[in-house]
């Protein structure tokens, strides 16, 4: 498990954003850990993409209010490129 520290980058979005619904290759894109939406769909397809620490399984997933946990979601590329998004509202 990943413990959040000043380690991690952290970018803070509402929840009313996720009251929608964002496509977890958006989210990806969104907070940098990749730099295009065919990035992240390779990423995902090769099962290096991770939502709190379980591996994302579909490119057409739809990360809503049911993935924060605490107040926020941890998303990570690979082994070692994490970024926390912390859900305020």
């Amino acid at each position: 498990s990943v413990r959040v520290t000043d380690a991690v980058p952290t970018i803070t979005i509402s929840s009313s954003e996720l009251q929608d619904g964002i496509p977890v290759a958006e989210l990806f894109l969104r907070v940098g850990l990749v730099r295009s939406r065919s990035e992240a769909r390779r990423l995902i397809e090769q099962g290096g993409a991770y939502l709190n620490g379980e591996r994302v399984s579909s490119v057409d997933q739809v990360i809503g209010l049911d993935a924060v946990h605490d107040g926020m979601v941890l998303l990570r590329a690979g082994k070692k490129r994490h970024h926390c998004i912390t859900v305020n509202g």
